[in-house]
């Protein structure tokens, strides 16, 4: 069993929603020895980030360093999310940490990794950890002397650990199915929702430096995104640069891209809209890509250029594909597609709001995230232009969604009890979402000849 009993500095009273939400949490405190036994048991692979030595973890350590007492009020702490929290006596709560995609610290990490950070750059001098990994690499073979060593040094220099660590724990209401369920429909929502402030910075720093000019010109005035933090518009413009990393997910494959961007896995279009932002970042202003005059990013490569051309087909597609996959789904494996526990019988609008023509459900978007980037399998690259190309656009009038074979989509789902955020995050689902528009790639090569 993955699991661990922490102490909080604070209450373990469960709180629970006025509105009758099936969730509880509790709001407490850390101490720096509980830490560490966190750190030794929990992942934060349900983070979409990973925490690495930066700005944010050096801020943090000076104020461990320099006035401890306030980092109590000086940060939001740690937000650890557990499918069973067992209240205990004493302050205690036993949490599990037996799926780390569900569970873990949900938002915070680079808070756990700096104090982590901190711990051991006192208890080991000459030890330096770069990032998240390495750090548990490191607590993963050597726990018991780091135990011991901060024992031993709490005891000679009780007045150098002496800081709380605010802590939230969220955690199923009861232990049956229902609450289990409301725990995985509702996980993800949150931990976009706590992480998407740092998201939403990254996007009003690229949009402020003209990383997005060009993909803005493309897509008009057809979507009304909210490309900077507080302006008007019902579309996040971190959702749609999540979108059209696509295409340069298709160039990085082709070695189309400057080394120097770095990678991206298609997973991350779904569970990590951050990482999205950042790669895309890091194209636009790779000197190979633009130029920078006056503070802006103007885009000089062609390829770049005809992959952001793709956009707003794509935003477009999405929009389709969410209205018609619960179709597609029927005709894969009949059966009734509104009786899985997280789809809704109501209608529903579609995401980028390309069409006023909605839906008959209300279901969620990572359903359809793994089909989306496999239109990746319609895309190639034209040498002759430097340019990627639709082999059939996806919104031309002969393209017919209805006829990608989703079986085996169909059929994995199920074996992942329909949980919508396992098919997000499954490597798997991508790679089996490339066939269907394979197979139509090839039919349309075919009808050339």
């Amino acid at each position: 069993m993955n699991n661990i009993i922490l102490k909080l500095g604070h209450t373990n009273v469960p709180q629970e929603s006025s509105e009758g939400v099936l969730i509880s949490k509790i709001s407490s405190s850390l101490t720096p020895l509980s830490l560490l036994y966190l750190v030794k048991t929990a992942q934060n692979k349900i983070n979409p980030r990973t925490a690495t030595v930066n700005q944010i973890t050096r801020s943090i350590q000076s104020t461990l360093s320099d006035c401890p007492e306030l980092f109590w009020y000086k940060t939001k702490g740690i937000l650890i999310a557990t499918e069973s929290c067992e209240i205990l006596d004493r302050n205690r709560v036993r949490l599990s940490f037996e799926h780390e995609k569900f569970e873990g610290i949900m938002d915070g990490g680079h808070n756990t990794f700096a104090i982590a950070r901190f711990i051991i750059s006192k208890l080991y001098p000459t030890k330096t950890l770069k990032n998240w990994d390495k750090c548990k690499e490191f607590f993963d073979e050597n726990f018991n002397d780091i135990i011991d060593r901060f024992k031993d040094m709490s005891n000679k220099q009780p007045e150098l650990f002496k800081f709380s660590i605010p802590v939230e724990i969220i955690f199923p209401k009861t232990s049956d199915q229902l609450s289990l369920d409301a725990y995985y429909d509702a996980i993800d929502d949150i931990c976009a929702a706590r992480n998407n402030n740092i998201q939403l910075t990254q996007a009003s720093k690229s949009n402020q430096v003209g990383c997005y000019d060009y993909l803005k010109e493309q897509l008009g005035d057809s979507f009304d995104i909210r490309w900077r933090s507080g302006d008007d518009g019902k579309i996040k413009a971190e959702d749609v640069v999540g979108l059209a990393v696509i295409p340069f997910i298709k160039l990085l494959n082709l070695n189309k891209l400057p080394e120097e961007v770095g990678t991206l896995s298609k997973v991350s279009v779904y569970s990590a809209k951050g990482k999205c932002v950042e790669f895309f970042s890091n194209v636009i202003k790779n000197d190979q890509v633009s130029i920078l005059e006056d503070g802006k990013y103007i885009i000089q490569s062609n390829v770049v250029k005809s992959a952001l051309d793709m956009c707003g087909d794509i935003l477009r597609f999405f929009d389709q594909l969410y209205l018609k996959f619960p179709r597609m789904y029927h005709n894969a494996r009949p059966g009734k597609f509104g009786s899985i526990t997280t789809v809704k019988m109501k209608e529903s609008t579609v995401p980028f709001k390309t069409t006023s023509d909605k839906c008959d459900y209300d279901y969620p978007n990572g359903y359809i995230y793994p089909l989306i980037c496999g239109i990746t399998e319609l895309m190639r690259y034209d040498e002759e232009t430097d340019s990627l190309k639709w082999i059939k656009n996806p919104m031309s009038p002969s393209f017919d969604v209805m006829e990608l074979d989703i079986t085996r989509i169909v059929d994995t789902l199920k074996l992942l009890s329909y949980n919508p955020q396992q098919m997000g995050k499954t490597l798997l689902m991508y790679d089996l979402s490339e066939d269907p528009f394979k197979e139509y790639a090839n039919k349309v090569r075919e009808s050339l000849f």
